[in-house]
């Protein structure tokens, strides 16, 4: 009889557990659902951006620089990254000279920062704080507008959440390797 009753009572808190793991599952799907449906309506729109905005004074000077080879140039300047200017000429070789070609760079450094931004949030224990942590790193209009120009400011900005997420890695696994790789994307930009 003592027998049957502890299988009842463990077998009611097996059944809440599962009903609480349930829930915290559903949940979890629920986030996961809206950080890739961020990732791909944010991705759509700084591809639009960089297809349709106008091509702004430091672009056209990069362009210019990079186009005719005048490298000497580029040290004097403030506006030029050295690795956002190597990609504007790979990708104006490969794809030709529209002002959107200059942009896939900043598009694909967005796209990582916005991935990245989900699993730095990801390590939250909270929904909520999961959910505000990514909220803060990813809707900031201003950064979004760097995504979509030609300037090394987005590439930047992907490095160092990229330095983040290595160290946070290291912090948290113990992967010596992954403060390796935060000293090298923190030295990128």
């Amino acid at each position: 009889k003592l027998s049957l009753t502890l299988f009842a009572y463990f077998s009611q808190i097996d059944y809440k557990v599962k009903q609480i793991m349930q829930r915290k599952t559903t949940a979890t799907s629920a986030v996961n659902i809206f950080y890739w449906s961020v990732l791909v309506v944010l991705t759509c729109l700084l591809v639009t951006k960089a297809f349709l905005l106008p091509v702004t004074n430091d672009e056209a000077y990069s362009f210019f620089l990079v186009k005719t080879n005048y490298w000497k140039a580029m040290a004097g300047t403030a506006n030029t990254h050295w690795l956002n200017s190597f990609f504007i000429r790979v990708f104006t070789f490969l794809f030709g000279d529209a002002p959107g070609n200059w942009r896939i760079q900043s598009v694909m450094a967005g796209a990582g920062y916005i991935f990245l931004a989900k699993k730095i949030a990801g390590s939250f224990d909270s929904v909520a704080m999961k959910l505000i942590c990514f909220l803060m790193l990813v809707f900031n209009p201003y950064l979004l507008d760097y995504f979509s120009m030609a300037r090394g400011y987005g590439l930047s900005a992907f490095f160092i959440l990229l330095s983040v997420y290595q160290l946070q890695q290291f912090h948290e696994k113990g992967k010596e390797q992954s403060f390796f790789y935060c000293s090298l994307s923190y030295d990128a930009p």
